[in-house]
């Protein structure tokens, strides 16, 4: 035997190297096989509790429906069937399509037919996507003139949102390699990638259409195109509601959210679409929208018009096509206020967010990165915000905290107030402090420092939370606004 032939040292070193393989190797295996079994149990019993969901409301023909999808099939993954009733009832719809999927490098390399693939093959790719995308809403019976592509870059949405908002800075696209739109049949040809140039194509979309009904994806999407989408429309839409001239339907306009990407949701054994069970109970409403058969069968065939994407991931597009289609929505938040600065009152911290936690192996395996909460109170000089985490925190996880202000005439900095912590070393950012005890970190966050300009307190604050070990994301809350 040749473990036998070996002397000591040598038998003692290859068991250690052995040991040291395996040992991670059987961990590792074990609690995979321990979320899955809790995560499929978890299905199981949402199933077998029959879970109701309220009802849609039901499109009329008074509906003007418009849907933002951050990708070209987004649309019909998540709405294809209100977009088909609302046109059934009478009713008018837009679909506003933000990027054009241009940085699918793997589905480029597929359709070249080759590894190197040049700036050229994405934005060639991307209008090809476009293609399938007017087909595919043209099957529901959306014409041509109702499509829009706004022609920013994929995959760079949440980069420009967070530290590319003016056009001095624009964000360059890893893919296409462009700065500003490349495609003519965009609105804004040649638009700037920047988030002024966003927010104000998105603004213009809605008071051009006037729309009742608004649908984005969900902020809490894991996909970070699909939370910056979010963020983009909730502050258009916020800022219309605000103007005089557009409140003759934006106050009584609806804004809901339909999820695309969240851990491992959906589940493939299931004809009902329900929200993730770690989802359903936090601080989203759901609804559901029920379809016909003809309705079912229309969004299927729709969705086999985006070829490029179901050769790339056919299974998990048409997990979509079910008996129904889910819509959230989520609650304003407004800042607590204490007039003390004497104290700590814990009671006065107000939730901004919950987190769905332990919905993926990593949050799973990671409790001290896996968020569970961010909350928040003021008094005259200070913001305090707290991060919750499922356990406690953790010395090899980062955490970073993004703040965007805005003022009353939504000015905000070129780049987003970006805070990066761990437990151990002390916060960089001047005149914040931080403290951590068990699973939470409380920020101390002086006023001065969220002045969108000198002497100017903003009227609004988008805020995220990520978590990394090392450069591997554990979990990420989308991002939410704070009223001050």
């Amino acid at each position: 035997m040749f473990f036998a032939r070996l002397s000591s040292p040598k038998r003692f070193l290859l068991w250690s190297s052995v040991t040291a393989v395996a040992l991670p190797c059987v961990y590792v295996g074990n609690a995979s096989a321990r979320y899955y079994y809790h995560h499929n149990a978890l299905y199981r019993n949402q199933a077998q509790s029959h879970l109701v969901l309220p009802k849609f409301t039901t499109p009329t023909s008074q509906t003007r429906l418009l849907v933002f999808a951050p990708h070209c099939d987004d649309d019909i993954l998540g709405c294809a069937g209100i977009i088909r009733e609302t046109l059934q009832a009478g009713g008018f719809v837009r679909v506003v399509t933000i990027t054009n999927g241009d940085g699918f490098r793997t589905a480029v390399q597929q359709q070249e037919k080759r590894f190197r693939v040049e700036p050229k093959d994405f934005v060639r790719f991307a209008e090809q996507r476009q293609q399938e995308s007017i087909a595919a809403l043209e099957n529901l019976g959306l014409e041509k003139k109702n499509i829009a592509f706004l022609g920013y870059p994929d995959r760079g949405l949440l980069a420009i949102w967070n530290d590319h908002w003016s056009p001095k800075q624009p964000f360059t696209s890893r893919y296409t390699r462009c700065t500003q739109c490349p495609y003519p049949n965009a609105p804004r040809p040649s638009a700037v990638y920047c988030g002024e140039s966003i927010l104000e194509d998105v603004e213009a979309q809605l008071e051009a259409f006037r729309p009742t009904q608004v649908m984005v994806t969900h902020p809490s999407d894991d996909h970070g195109d699909h939370a910056a989408a979010a963020a983009f429309v909730q502050k258009a839409f916020r800022r219309v509601q605000q103007e005089t001239r557009n409140r003759d339907w934006a106050a009584t306009a609806n804004l809901s959210f339909y999820l695309i990407h969240r851990g491992e949701w959906p589940p493939k054994n299931s004809t009902t679409l329900l929200p993730p069970p770690e989802m359903a109970p936090l601080d989203t409403e759901w609804r559901s929208l029920v379809l016909s058969p003809a309705e079912t069968t229309k969004k299927r065939t729709s969705l086999a018009f985006h070829s490029t994407q179901l050769a790339m991931s056919g299974g998990f597009l048409t997990s979509f096509v079910r008996s129904n289609e889910i819509f959230g929505e989520l609650k304003p938040f407004t800042v607590p206020v204490e007039e003390s600065v004497q104290t700590r009152p814990d009671q006065k911290f107000g939730t901004v967010l919950l987190s769905p936690i332990s919905d993926n192996l990593i949050r799973s395996l990671q409790g001290g990165g896996d968020i569970k909460a961010i909350s928040a109170y003021r008094d005259a000089k200070q913001l305090h915000l707290k991060l919750e985490m499922r356990q406690s925190i953790a010395r090899q996880i980062r955490y970073v905290v993004r703040l965007r202000a805005f003022d009353s005439k939504d000015h905000t900095t070129p780049r987003s107030i970006t805070l990066f912590l761990n437990a151990v070393s002390a916060l960089k950012a001047s005149g914040i402090s931080k403290r951590i005890q068990g699973n939470t970190i409380e920020l101390d966050i002086p006023l001065s420092r969220l002045e969108t300009r000198t002497g100017t307190l903003p009227q609004t604050i988008a805020i995220s939370a990520d978590t990394y070990l090392a450069s591997l994301e554990i979990d990420k809350t989308g991002i939410r606004f704070m009223d001050f």
